[in-house]
């Protein structure tokens, strides 16, 4: 179940422990949308977006189209081969949401 169907915020304070390499921006960026799933992302830069990804597989956002939506914001962040390097580096450092697995291998070069 996705963590906003779980947590009641009347009732018990969320603690998030960040993974290495994740910022207090991502977080509160991801929460955001979370909060207000029919408004756009604005400019995201491909660091934040990868960090988005990796806390919203954490959170469970497989079901709602969360991820597919960061899929297509990475991608419109990827510009040059060294973001194709950068994504899939993440892949092999983190356990990335599957759809953050298969961008990573639609970049690569054969």
């Amino acid at each position: 179940a996705r963590l906003s169907q779980r947590w009641d915020e009347r009732k018990e304070a969320l603690y998030v422990r960040l993974p290495a390499g994740c910022t207090i921006a991502a977080l509160t960026t991801l929460l955001e949308r979370l909060h207000f799933p029919g408004g756009h992302w604005g400019p995201v830069g491909l660091g934040l977006a990868l960090q988005m990804a990796q806390l919203a597989g954490m959170f469970l956002a497989d079901g709602d189209g969360l991820l597919q939506e960061l899929r297509t914001l990475l991608h419109s962040s990827v510009r040059c081969q060294r973001d194709i390097d950068t994504v899939a580096e993440f892949v092999e450092q983190v356990d990335a949401p599957q759809c953050v697995v298969e961008l990573a291998q639609s970049l690569a070069r054969p």
